[in-house]
């Protein structure tokens, strides 16, 4: 006996294994992705596990991991007094590299003070880039970092504070 079934097709690369993802959440989340078509995935539990040989309940675990993790919306909308129809959307996330991360938030602070009568850009000496990543990385995210410095813009008066503080030469 023969499937009959239209199996979708998808690529993996090394950078769709985040770290936050296990290689069954991956697989489940390139399908959905590979099913969207702008609609929306409506590939039922039973379809992923018989594409993937798991159990559903397996399937469903890692669907509900993917959409805590915000890799996916679902949706469910009923049809009849019996049947609900589920649809799942991938959400886009964007990765930037520590780079970009880095130059970001220099960009920002200058951006900060720019209009300030004594500005003096802040320029990415390897000294100001390493107080940057590690004020990422206390902060676990270039947007925390960015809030708390909008949040202390005045208190820390104009980029030279702001190197100040990123070099630990200033509490706030």
């Amino acid at each position: 006996m023969t499937n009959k079934r239209n199996w979708v097709q998808f690529k993996i690369t090394k950078d769709d294994f985040k770290d936050d993802l296990t290689v069954i959440e991956v697989n489940i989340l390139k399908a959905i992705q590979a099913l969207d078509k702008g609609q929306g995935c409506f590939a039922t539990n039973s379809y992923f596990a018989e594409y993937f040989n798991l159990h559903p309940v397996t399937v469903s675990k890692n669907i509900n991991n993917l959409k805590n993790k915000g890799y996916i919306q679902i949706y469910f909308e009923r049809q009849n007094r019996d049947k609900v129809k589920r649809t799942i959307k991938p959400i886009s996330k964007v990765s930037y590299s520590e780079k970009s991360q880095i130059l970001g938030v220099i960009k920002y602070i200058n951006g900060l003070y720019n209009k300030e009568y004594d500005y003096t850009p802040l320029k990415a000496t390897p000294e100001i880039r390493k107080a940057v990543q590690n004020k990422l990385n206390e902060f676990k995210s270039q947007k925390q970092l960015i809030q708390y410095l909008k949040k202390h813009r005045e208190d820390l008066l104009s980029t030279h504070g702001a190197s100040l503080w990123l070099q630990g030469k200033m509490e706030l």
